[in-house]
């Protein structure tokens, strides 16, 4: 809801400006990172394929089409009745491709600490 109410006022100015802006224009810019180095999960929507996919975003820079979530960006910019469901299954499948590198001992995606043991072997407490 958050996001169409900044759509609107978007909208509202852009026509005070005398500048045509729509939501079908925002929701046809390409996926773009941005200029910073950040790490933030954005969700991006597809019109080819109309639905939404999750990426990197950098934190500057960029273009509107990012949301902070599925939902916000199906309900935006999908014509589809069944957005509640496909967001449901897609950032069910975003969690599960996050965590498919982590096992017991990883601290993080791609980054595997030693074993507990490997420690306590080599700490003497006095």
């Amino acid at each position: 809801m958050e996001i169409k109410r900044c759509v609107h006022v978007l909208l509202t100015l852009a026509t005070v400006y005398g500048t045509s802006v729509s939501i079908s224009s925002i929701c046809s810019l390409p996926q773009v990172k941005g200029n910073c180095r950040g790490i933030f999960e954005m969700w991006h929507y597809n019109s080819t394929k109309d639905t939404c996919s999750l990426f990197t975003y950098g934190g500057c820079g960029g273009n509107e089409n990012r949301f902070e979530n599925c939902t916000q960006c199906m309900e935006s910019c999908s014509t589809n009745e069944n957005r509640t469901e496909i967001c449901q299954l897609l950032e069910k499948e975003a969690d599960e491709d996050y965590y498919s590198g982590w096992d017991d001992n990883t601290g993080g995606d791609g980054y595997t600490a030693p074993p507990r043991e490997a420690y306590d072997e080599d700490y003497d407490e006095e």
